[in-house]
């Protein structure tokens, strides 16, 4: 069975509850604190996790700036999302436009 790692070398227990790096700020965090790259795909283990949130909360500077961040982020993934759907739609009514089209100039020559 794979090992895996957290940034920091910890070697991480696959039966415990080892999330990803999805908060941005949790991902910058440990980024500047190991100086590696982390990728929302980076697991990290509990002792990274709660040396954030230990910082966090005695920083409370920073931790107003990273709850900024992490609405600002969240903002732009929602709005990623619903122009994708919006263009899906498009391309679906293009789509339909375009195939009755076909179908009665098809029709037309017959």
């Amino acid at each position: 069975m794979p090992q895996y790692y957290c940034p920091c070398g910890s070697i991480l227990n696959p039966n415990s509850t080892v999330r990803f790096l999805k908060s941005p700020s949790l991902r910058l965090f440990v980024s500047i604190r190991t100086m590696k790259s982390a990728s929302p795909e980076t697991k990290v283990c509990n002792v990274c996790r709660t040396a954030y949130y230990t910082w966090k909360s005695n920083n409370a500077e920073f931790g107003n700036i990273f709850s900024r961040i992490e609405e600002e982020t969240t903002d732009v993934e929602e709005m990623i999302n619903m122009h994708s759907n919006e263009s899906i739609d498009m391309d679906q009514g293009y789509l339909n436009n375009r195939t009755s089209r076909l179908m009665q100039a098809s029709e037309s020559l017959m």
